[in-house]
């Protein structure tokens, strides 16, 4: 049995991501980006904009994943107050301009137990979020 090789080029970073041209003998070329989301409230457009950039510099089929600090509905949060409907739409929209899908994941509801997002676990102030996301371009 002989072994795939592989090369990873990188193409860009900054504080928020690592973006990476990947090459699999018999996959071909594509792209992965390793994505963290601005967690404050008021920097949540510029996390955005920062997707739809990062979407159209370059036409290879795409993998974005990390901790996107967003929510695509009200029940990937359980706890304390509801998650306001303009940081919903917010992302949902970026996503779509974006051109990328929602992999999804199995198992536990707020993504894995141990890379869920959770604050004063045991009481009453208790906040679940899936915030970490593997999205890719439908290309």
């Amino acid at each position: 049995m002989s072994k795939a090789s592989s090369k990873v080029n990188l193409l860009s970073y900054a504080r928020n991501f690592i973006d990476v041209e990947v090459e699999v003998d018999g996959l071909g070329k594509w792209r992965m980006t390793g994505y963290y989301g601005y967690p404050e409230t008021n920097r949540r457009r510029d996390s955005w904009n920062l997707l739809r950039v990062l979407s159209s510099s370059s036409s290879l089929p795409w993998v974005c994943l990390g901790d996107f600090n967003d929510l695509l509905a009200a029940n990937e949060k359980r706890g304390k107050r509801d998650h306001p409907n303009w940081l919903l739409q917010g992302f949902k929209s970026a996503i779509t301009d974006s051109g990328l899908i929602d992999l999804g994941m199995e198992g536990y509801r707020f993504t894995w137990e141990r890379f869920t997002w959770e604050r004063s676990r045991g009481t009453v102030d208790w906040v679940e979020e899936k915030l970490d996301r593997v999205f890719a371009s439908a290309n």
